[in-house]
């Protein structure tokens, strides 16, 4: 019989290699599970925030990326779960509107007075946003009030929606009382419609008008519509989802 190798070959270690973040006291793993590995990038990156008093633009580096999101340097804090959309890389050169990528704070610490990391998860990875994204049933409470024709695609960029004045013949005001128009960010499109994040008031059958950039029109520069649909994005939160109908 014969005898074994005295060395035996070593059997390889099927384990993934375990990737760690430049900074590991930025973003210990109790406050992080990180799905995939983040490299050292730094990169111009075009942040829009969604506040109480809409939309905030800035204009800042990125410290690391991956694939779910993004580490960023910023001036001021954001609380967890803040509404954003990132332009990564941002290149304020580009003429044409660019689609940005949606996502939420996911963790903010300060390094000083005037300097905050902040963790940015993109919504591909948030099983409830992207359900909300993907739905092309609306619920049966409101099936009588949009039979959606085409489907919606995912796609977020800037648009300008404002309220038309009450008329005669449909004095309601709106619930808030406010029209200024609104600077804010799609969620979906179709040739027939849109969703679009808010966290004002609007009610079905609302009449509104939606602009947008010159560089990327829907087939004008603006655009009558009618509210078919508000549902809020989740219980604890004040943002909704607007879904309208283009008006012919």
């Amino acid at each position: 019989m014969p005898r074994p190798p005295a060395n035996p070959l070593p059997i390889p270690n099927p384990a993934a290699p375990v990737f760690h973040p430049a900074d590991a006291s930025v973003a210990p793993p109790a406050r992080e599970r990180r799905r995939r590995p983040r490299v050292l990038l730094q990169l111009p990156v075009r942040v829009r925030w969604l506040g109480p008093f809409g939309l905030e633009t800035e204009v800042t580096q990125t410290e690391n990326v991956s694939r779910d999101g993004l580490l960023i340097s910023s001036f001021n804090p954001r609380q967890p779960g803040s509404q954003l959309w990132a332009t990564f890389p941002y290149d304020a050169a580009v003429a044409f509107t660019e689609s940005e990528t949606p996502g939420t704070v996911a963790w903010c610490a300060a390094e000083s007075a005037n300097k905050n990391k902040i963790a940015i998860s993109f919504h591909q990875s948030d099983p409830l946003w992207q359900r909300n994204l993907t739905a092309d049933d609306p619920p049966a409470a409101s099936r009588s009030h949009e039979r959606r024709s085409q489907t919606r695609i995912p796609l977020a960029y800037l648009i300008l929606v404002s309220r038309i004045a009450p008329t005669r013949q449909d004095p309601k005001p709106a619930l808030d009382q406010s029209l200024q128009p609104e600077e804010t960010m799609t969620v979906n499109a179709s040739p027939a419609g849109m969703a679009f994040c808010t966290v004002r008031i609007y009610s079905p059958n609302e009449r509104l008008t939606i602009a947008t950039r010159a560089a990327r029109n829907l087939s004008e520069d603006k655009r009558y519509a009618r509210v078919v649909r508000v549902a809020l994005v989740r219980p604890d939160s004040p943002l909704s989802h607007v879904a309208v109908e283009f008006l012919l």
